[in-house]
């Protein structure tokens, strides 16, 4: 084999093609799981912003629930009180899931 200027100069530049081949396929390769990365937590943020709008729509509507029962309260005859308190202590409680 015959190393000359010519040869030398030519693997050089098939080393350095391979070499920008392999580095575009590591690039493109880094760019996909990056993009997956990015999807997945774009998916787990909706699911924790739904779950948040969920409790905050609960929590509303628990203080609107309490807040209209609040006004009415001092309206209800002192038997309907009681029934209420009997009421509420003898309801299960439930299990969160």
């Amino acid at each position: 084999m015959i190393l000359n200027g010519k040869t030398v100069c030519f693997i050089l530049i098939c080393i350095f093609f391979a070499g920008y081949i392999g580095l575009q396929l590591i690039r493109n390769f880094a760019y996909n799981i990056a993009v997956e990365n990015i999807e997945a937590n774009s998916a787990i943020d909706s699911e924790q912003d739904k779950e948040r709008r969920r409790r905050d729509e609960a929590e509303t509507v628990e203080l609107a629930a309490a807040s209209a029962f609040a006004k009415v309260e001092p309206l209800l005859p002192s038997s309907v009180k009681e029934n209420k308190v009997k009421i509420a202590s003898s309801e299960p409680m439930m299990e969160s899931v």
